[in-house]
């Protein structure tokens, strides 16, 4: 029997539902919708209009690990204490020192023990997704390429540019002098590019972005939308190796320089090959990824309230 409707939020005591036996509680899907929530970016509440939907594919996903669990358990498919160790040192690196661990540990409401438990389940599940799912996927070249020829809206690729930046950055609460002298000294940077200076260089000994300074403030490529709209006005009016005028944007002034540019078309088959092929294989997975749950559940008990 399913949850009411109006189930906003899950019970914090008691089970909600039985895997072949195998109770899962409240207390378990609380945590899981909670981390569900903080993944998405959500909050720690579910807004109530999606709260039930919510809950009951949580719910659906726990009773899919678990499934998975007891499938790799039968099968003897599972790491070995060696994997589980060396996992739980990795997890405890990622905290500065053991009280911090467990203080960790607690905000969880788990002892040591329970997190190594908790760590072999999850290590368990991955294995039977890799030996029982992935490891059987395979994509063959016709299916890439019969891919490519039916959805050719698709395989459109957008305008993109790849462009250098020298940086003078303003503090927002800058004052009007420290403004206008920011705004010289970009000018200045742009007559020296102007001139016929390298800009890489000038990048390299004068832009305040300290992520592309080192590589002469290249930025790679980008389409629209992907850069503030002033910067982004400026980069895709230049033409290949155009310098722009001082751009003034919230990190402070830029000059730009458009080193590339890649016109609106049709992305070739051989250059999209290798990454249609992944992301067939990562469809193909999921689906059958959830036929092989679906099997498992055919014979399986599962109960919930």
């Amino acid at each position: 029997e399913a949850a009411p409707a109006d189930a906003a939020v899950p019970p914090a005591t008691g089970d909600v539902a039985k895997v072949n036996g195998t109770a899962i509680t409240g207390v378990e899907l609380t945590m899981a919708v909670s981390s569900f929530l903080n993944a998405q970016g959500m909050g720690p509440t579910p807004p109530p209009e999606q709260a039930d939907q919510i809950r009951k594919m949580v719910l659906e996903a726990l009773i899919g690990r678990e499934l998975l669990y007891q499938y790799g358990v039968k099968e003897g498919i599972g790491p070995s204490s060696d994997e589980v160790d060396a996992a739980l040192a990795k997890a405890r690196a990622s905290f500065s020192s053991d009280e911090e661990w467990k203080q960790h540990l607690a905000s969880q409401g788990v002892t040591d023990d329970e997190a190594k438990d908790r760590l072999k389940r999850n290590l368990s599940i991955d294995k039977v997704v890799q030996t029982a799912v992935l490891d059987k996927e395979k994509v063959e070249p016709a299916e890439v390429r019969k891919y490519y020829d039916e959805h050719p809206d698709e395989m459109r690729k957008p305008e993109e540019i790849r462009a250098s930046h020298i940086l003078v950055r303003v503090a927002k609460d800058a004052t009007d002098e420290a403004r206008a002298a920011a705004r010289a000294h970009a000018a200045e940077i742009l007559a020296k590019a102007r001139a016929g200076t390298d800009f890489a260089e000038l990048a390299r000994t004068e832009s305040q972005d300290e992520t592309t300074a080192k590589s002469g403030g290249d930025l790679g490529f980008f389409r629209r939308g992907m850069m503030v709209p002033a910067f982004e006005t400026a980069a895709f009016a230049l033409p290949v190796n155009g310098i722009s005028d001082v751009v003034e944007t919230p990190f402070g002034y830029h000059v730009i320089k458009v080193t590339d540019h890649h016109a609106e078309g049709q992305a070739s088959f051989e250059e999209i090959s290798s990454r249609l092929a992944d992301y067939l294989k990562q469809k193909k997975s999921r689906d059958d990824l959830q036929a092989f749950v679906d099997g498992l559940r055919k014979s399986a008990q599962v109960q919930i309230f």
